[in-house]
Formats: C-alpha cells, structure tokens, sequence
C-alpha cells in the first residue's frame, strides 16, 4: 500500500474529506453522491487534469460549499499521505500537499515532507519515491479518445527500447516508398528548389495513436476498436498492468521502483456478472503490485474489496460529500441501496455456479456422462439395496444406478450430479435422484428444483424422497404418529432385517436429535419417552423411531438385506413402494 490517506479540501462536493485507504479501496454510494470526485481530485494532484482531457477550471471544480473566510484567497487543497518502503532510512508517513488557485493551472504550494515534521535524512530517497508514483485515472467511459490516449501511453512507456527498432524497420519501407513516389520529389525539386521525402513523424506516439489492436479468438480476427464494448473494457486493466510493470522496468538505475495507483470509475460497465467477479478477482490479484481504487455500483467489486481490502461509502448531504466507512442498519437502504443486501447472494450464486462447472467437467470425464438414463443415490447402500429390491420384484434396471463413494456429502453430490446432467442439453435421457428424507436431503430437493430453473431445465430431474411413498407397515406407522424421523434407505428395509441389526449390534439411539425434531410435542409433564409409549404400542415401530444405524455398519446392513431379497426373503412394504416408483418413472 502506497497511499494511506487523502485530505481534499473545496474540490466540488469535496468541502472537507478525509478518506483511508487500503491496497483495495471500494467507494461505494449512489449516484451522485461524489464517490468519483474522490478520484478526480487525485488525477488533478498527480496528473493536472480533473476529468480526462479537462484542466482544472476553477469556476467549476471550487467547491459550492466550500467555506471562505474573508478576503483569504480561495483554493483547493489537496493532502496525501504515503507510507514508504519499510527498509527505507525514512519508512514513517510521509505528506505530499499541493495547493491549487484560480490565477494559475500549476500548483500555487506543492510540497513534500515528513508527518512528524522532522527533516528527511541525508541522502533520503523518499521525496524522489513519492514523486516518481504514478496515477492511472479511468473515467466511466472508455471511448476511442480513451484508447488512444491509451495507445500513446503505450510509446511513452516503450519509448527507449522500441522508437529505434521502429526507425530501423522503416528505413526499407521509407526507400520502397520512395521508389513510388519518385515523380513527386524530381518535381518539386525542379520546379520549387526543395528536396521533398517521406519521412517517419519526430512524435511516434502519433503511429501508436493510429495503430489497432487485433482481439482474435478461434473464429475471426477483428479489431478491438470494432468489438463489443465489454471486450474493450476488459483490455483496459490489462494494458495498465503492463504499463505498471514497463515503469518499474524503465526506472533509473539506482534510484526507488515507481509504484503505480489505478483510480477505476465504474469497472463494472459493459460486463456481464460473471465478467464482473472475474474483473474483480483480477483487481484483487494485481494489488499485490499496484494500489487500486474504485467507485462502483458492482456488488461484485464491493465484496471482493470488503473481504480483502476496504470498503468507503460516500455520503452526500446538501451538496457536501462525506465518507465513512459503515452506515447503522436503517440508514443501509438510504446510502447504498441494494448492493449489500446483493452481495451475499451473488457469492452463494459463484460458488452454486463454480459447483457446477466442475460437476459438468467431472461428468464429462466420467463414463457415466453417455446418454444412458440414471439414477443418482446418496451412496453404495442406497445403491445395493434398490439394486436388490429392483431384482426381486422382477423390475428390469433399464437405467444405470450411480452412488457416491463414502460417508457424509451424499445429499449435495447427488444434486450437483443430476444439476450439471439437465444442464448437458446434448442428453436426453432421464436424469432422477434418491435422498433421504431428512434435513440434508430436503436441502437437496430444493437446490435441484431451484438451480434447474435458473438455468431454465427446470422439470429434467425428478426426485425422489425415501419413504414418501410407503406402504402399510411400521414406517407409515411412524408417519401416522405424528413424531418426526429422518429417514433413509435402511428405515425402510423392514423390521426382519431391523431385528438382525440390533442382534449385531449395529444400532445406536437418536437421542439429541429426536429431541430437537419433537420438542413441539413436549411439555413440563410429559418427556418424550411419554410422548412416545402414548402414541406408538408396537415394538417394532418404537425401535424405528428411537434407533439408528451406526454410519461405519451401514455397508454390513445393505449386504444382509441385500442377501435376504436375493434368498427369497420378504419384501419390506415401503421399500417395495420406492422401488415401483422408480421403475415407473424409468
């Protein structure tokens, strides 16, 4: 971080700021509030100019508000203080001022020195370093005038090391034109006494000026001026890095690097959403070089700049701009508008989006991505044991079973998994999923059906909830009951194959969270151990709701039922039900 703080006095809104920055600063406001003056004030300090191309005209940039006192001689005053190197001799703040007057376009005090008004040591090579920094001002509209100011900057930088490789290339093409052009030069030495030649212009920047950028992707070269606005847009930071890192190339031997700070109006403009994070993911990446200001309306630019820089929101109140750095709860909607209520919502939606790009990718790389209806299921129980059902009720699988491998995450893998399959609108076949009845898996529902409608798929999966549909046995009794249970696959393998796991050993109580599901139903007088022994008499059913499977047995139980469905054993009502569901949908 090269500037820590900025004072700006009787510049427009800016009667009398004060602003702290970061390595990231976001200004942030609405429109018309005077965030962008900020940037201004800086480019006129560092560069001469207010807007781009525009020398200060004191009639219009002094300050409307700004407070005179007698016959004290109006101006603007602009204060910036700098951190320099720590391994500098004078590493303390450091103040550059400059005061401006309406007689005259150069600064009337301009000066730098040290905060604790002690005097720079001998040798110091700190005033040389403030001055040498670089301010890059981008204004909110980047037109023609814009890029070739750009291109121009581009000669300047190079200047030392490509105007004689310019000159030496064109010698060859300045004799082939002179053979051309022969006729005109013979003429005007015969008949007005002079020596005409073509030559190269004295100002290269001049060619650099007329000179294009050709953006080529796999389909077409074509000028960049001819592009979309948005493609424009995103080669400005571009070029302007390279230009931070050409200063710091060309700087004089032995004297301090010059650092570079961006004033950014509006990064966002032009860019599509995603565009915008990644923009301000590459913001976030060239700080480690460069010092970056905006102003913004991008809740992409806000959050990026609030998780790993600051945040400065600009106020304006009868005509006066303020900047502060949080505003209370009620004030939020008046100074910010939506952005911030956005802001949570459009990290949730990257990662969602992030999530699946990656699904689609490891689909892709899968067999399991051919047009070939399938099933997706939490994991390899859930997998064994519909596989099992299928079988022994003589359903043909015409739809390939695919399930996660180990524990936890199942809920969340499936729905990434069946999202990124509707999103390939190349498959056709029917894309389902199986999850638990349970808080994970409902979660799991719902981020299918939401995601599917964002992307417009909406109604290319079907899910389904183990123990929705069931049958007359002890998991519609448990339903029946009115106490709460999460279910999964082994809830509804029957009480046989309960009766076996709790022989084994491979049950463990519900306690706390069965509790938490049923606290509606308790009071002083009844614990839910009452509850329970008045609204269920079957044992069977009473070991459902109390019990559950060790997570580490789950593979053992899925293998017994499983095997007990392939020996002829009875059929589980409510597992019989799912499995008829699935096979009807396929």
């Amino acid at each position: 971080m090269y500037i820590t703080r900025v004072k700006v006095v009787n510049f427009r809104s800016l009667a009398d700021v004060e602003v702290l920055l970061d390595d990231y600063t976001a200004l942030v406001g609405l429109n018309d509030s005077g965030k962008s003056n900020l940037l201004r004030a800086l480019n006129l300090f560092f560069n001469g100019q207010t807007d781009l191309g525009h020398q200060l005209s004191f009639a219009n940039d002094f300050s409307q508000q700004a407070k005179v006192i007698g016959k004290k001689a109006k101006q603007i005053e602009i204060e910036i203080e700098f951190s320099p190197p720590k391994n500098y001799s004078d590493s303390g703040p450091v103040i550059w001022k400059k005061n401006f007057r309406a007689d005259s376009l150069a600064p009337h005090f301009d000066q730098v020195y040290k905060k604790d008004g002690t005097k720079f040591s001998k040798g110091s090579r700190v005033e040389y370093w403030v001055r040498h920094i670089a301010f890059e001002y981008v204004p909110a509209i980047r037109g023609k005038h814009f890029f070739d100011i750009l291109k121009r900057r581009l000669y300047t930088t190079l200047a030392a090391t490509v105007a004689p490789k310019l000159t030496g290339a064109s010698s060859s093409f300045l004799s082939d034109l002179r053979k051309e052009v022969k006729k005109i030069e013979s003429e005007s030495q015969r008949l007005l006494k002079l020596k005409t030649e073509f030559s190269l212009p004295r100002d290269l920047g001049e060619l650099f000026e007329v000179l294009d950028f050709d953006a080529a992707d796999s389909h077409a070269r074509t000028a960049l001026q001819y592009r979309g606005d948005g493609v424009q847009g995103r080669h400005v930071p571009l070029i302007l890095k390279f230009l931070a890192d050409q200063r710091k190339v060309n700087s004089s031997k032995g004297k301090p690097p010059s650092e570079t700070v961006w004033g950014f109006e509006e990064p966002e403009n032009n860019l599509e959403l995603a565009k915008q994070i990644e923009v301000a993911e590459e913001f976030k990446d060239y700080t480690a070089s460069v010092q970056i200001l905006v102003s913004t309306h991008s809740p992409a630019f806000y959050g990026m700049a609030k998780a790993f820089g600051s945040i400065s929101i600009a106020v304006r109140d009868v005509g006066k701009t303020s900047f502060v750095e949080s505003v209370s709860p009620e004030d939020i909607d008046t100074h910010l508008g939506l952005m911030p209520f956005v802001e949570p919502y459009l990290a949730r939606a990257v990662n969602e989006r992030n999530e699946l790009i990656q699904a689609i990718k490891d689909l892709k790389a899968s067999v399991l991505v051919r047009d070939k209806p399938a099933l997706y299921v939490e994991g390899s129980s859930d997998k064994k044991i519909i596989e099992a059902a299928l079988k022994s009720l003589g359903l043909p699988a015409t739809f390939e079973i695919v399930a996660k491998e180990g524990l936890n995450g199942g809920a969340n893998w499936v729905a990434g998994c069946c999202v990124a399959r509707a999103a390939m609108t190349d498959l056709q076949a029917k894309t389902a999923a199986v999850l638990d009845d349970d808080d994970a898996g409902v979660e799991g529902v719902s981020n299918i059906q939401t995601r599917c409608e964002a992307i417009g798929r909406q109604g290319r999966v079907k899910c389904f909830v183990v123990g929705r549909s069931n049958g007359n046995d002890e998991v519609r009794k448990v339903k029946t009951s009115g106490i709460k249970i999460p279910f999964g696959i082994e809830e509804v393998c029957g009480r046989e194959a309960w009766e076996h796991a709790e022989l084994k050993g491979w049950l463990e109580e519900r306690g706390q969270e069965l509790i938490e599901k049923n606290f509606s139903l308790l009071t002083k007088e009844k614990t839910l151990s009452k509850v329970i022994d008045e609204l269920v008499d079957d044992v069977q059913v009473r070991r459902l709701i109390e019990y559950k499977m060790i997570p580490e047995r789950k593979g053992q139980f899925a293998k017994y039922a499983a095997d007990s469905l392939g020996n002829g054993g009875e059929m589980p009502l409510s597992l019989e039900a799912l499995a008829r569901e699935i096979h009807r949908y396929f």
